[in-house]
């Protein structure tokens, strides 16, 4: 997707908590330039989680930095991106990752202690992807129950100093992600998007913008991340401040 914001120009913005629960500092900001080489390493790395292009990959996580980067990375190389709402109830969580036969998961540390209290339910899954420095009682855990335990910054190394592999443009067709409703009538229920899919919803949205139907955003607006970006809507409004820089 070709964007309006140059290389040097910011594109997300987290505070750092220093990890204390509600602790604010200074926004720490990465540029597109920044961000592009992060998400097109860590695509590098999936091969090395024994990922193949058109594998499932799970993201179990509230809002944060590193779901982009998952997200944008399982476009750049022909993966399927599934989301899993942060507050998930179990049984819902585990249908979904049986469902879409998920074998690696980015989970936030939250996360990742859910998947070990469902851990004998989800015979499928090898890999578990943390999206921060774990405590080690966690990941000792996680290594207990079988899993197989990866920092993501270790996954995004691993990418970068292998062998680049050339980017393949996805076709309208090609399957991006697997959206799944949050389940408050009954088991959650999935919906198969395609990369046309995503590009026209943002190709919608720049229209109805310029229709003045909705405020124009543009490089000077910034937008806070409040819907959960497992929701489809989350996502879609993503995409557009990134396509329009």
């Amino acid at each position: 997707m070709k964007t309006a914001g140059g290389p040097d120009e910011p594109v997300f913005g987290q505070r750092e908590s220093g990890g204390r629960p509600g602790a604010l500092s200074e926004f720490k900001w990465v540029t597109y330039g920044e961000f592009h080489e992060r998400f097109q390493s860590l695509a590098c790395g999936f091969q090395g989680l024994g990922l193949q292009p058109g594998d499932t990959v799970g993201i179990f996580s509230g809002n944060r930095l590193e779901w982009p980067l998952v997200e944008y990375a399982t476009y750049y190389h022909g993966y399927i991106s599934v989301a899993i709402y942060e507050s998930v109830s179990r049984p819902q969580a585990m249908y979904i990752i049986n469902l879409t036969e998920l074998t690696t998961v980015f989970a936030s540390l939250v996360c990742a202690k859910k998947l070990i209290e469902m851990r004998t339910q989800i015979p499928k899954v090898k890999n578990v992807v943390l999206m921060e420095p774990p405590p080690q009682d966690l990941v000792d855990k996680l290594i207990e129950n079988g899993l197989s335990v990866f920092n993501l910054s270790d996954v995004e190394a691993y990418g970068r100093d292998g062998e680049e592999e050339p980017f393949k443009r996805p076709t309208y067709d090609d399957v991006a992600t697997i959206v799944f409703t949050s389940g408050t009538t009954d088991m959650p229920k999935g919906v198969i998007l395609t990369h046309g899919n995503i590009v026209s919803s943002v190709a919608g949205t720049n229209y109805v913008m310029d229709q003045k139907d909705l405020a124009r955003m543009g490089p000077k607006d910034c937008g806070v991340s409040i819907i959960p970006l497992s929701h489809i809507l989350g996502r879609l409004v993503m995409h557009s401040m990134v396509a329009t820089g």
